[in-house]
């Protein structure tokens, strides 16, 4: 079964396309719908971090979409998980899976109808679970995080990762960089897989590449060290070049 890797934008019809051309998936913030002028929607995120986004605006957006996957309200600051089951359920009649983020709960308490979120993002999660607290979970949705944390998680949680979503590549791109990953393993750090591809290379195809090569690395973890992967332009160098190949 292929990992469906979702790739996040804010806005832009140049970004959206970057994304469509690669393996990846599209997906937006539901409060960021207006901003998206692209057909091809399949993820639909609830922005967790907004005060001034309410669940029927959310699955009003979802509704009009009718995205592969989304995502409910995050349950944690007093938010009850029943209330939030009931709002998956709403929103699974527009969705072909809804994703559960079990914050305040533990993971294996999520009913196996729903996907589990996992919160991977050094920022605005109040999660403080254990990876191995997903273990149980059937089904696993990795939130955020950079591409080498993504891994590392699948490397845990094997085949119960059935789906990702993130933005990092846009800041790589921005930066100059594409993400491939030359070797993995447990000491890889993530900036020995972005690569500088000179000023000759622009900034969607920096996103089209290093979004090919996240989903090319998620459904090979295991050898994703040895990946073939395409460098952009000629003059791409290693901003940390790797002196030892690392392996399992």
């Amino acid at each position: 079964m292929t990992l469906d890797v979702f790739a996040t934008v804010n806005g832009g019809s140049e970004a959206s396309e970057a994304v469509k051309r690669s393996d990846a998936q599209l997906g937006i913030e539901s409060q960021n719908q207006h901003q998206i002028k692209s057909e091809g929607i399949e993820f639909v995120d609830y922005p967790f971090s907004k005060e001034d986004q309410s669940f029927d605006e959310h699955c009003e957006t979802v509704a009009g979409i009718e995205p592969a996957v989304t995502v409910a309200p995050d349950i944690e600051r007093g938010r009850d998980a029943q209330d939030v089951y009931e709002q998956a359920r709403e929103l699974s009649d527009f969705a072909d899976e809804v994703i559960v983020v079990p914050k305040s709960i533990h993971p294996g308490d999520v009913p196996e109808q729903w996907r589990v979120g996992l919160p991977l993002a050094s920022f605005g999660s109040d999660d403080e679970h254990q990876i191995t607290d997903y273990h149980g979970c059937d089904s696993i949705h990795l939130l955020g995080g950079s591409p080498i944390t993504q891994l590392r998680a699948i490397k845990i949680l094997h085949d119960r990762v059935d789906s990702a979503d993130g933005a990092a590549v846009f800041k790589g791109a921005s930066m100059g960089d594409v993400f491939a990953p030359t070797q993995f393993g447990p000491h890889t750090r993530d900036r020995r897989c972005w690569f500088d591809t000179g000023d000759d290379v622009g900034y969607y195809e920096r996103v089209e590449a290093s979004l090919t090569n996240v989903h090319d690395a998620l459904n090979n973890p295991g050898s994703a060290y040895s990946l073939d992967y395409d460098r952009p332009g000629e003059s791409a160098q290693s901003r940390h070049p790797a002196q030892t190949q690392l392996v399992f």
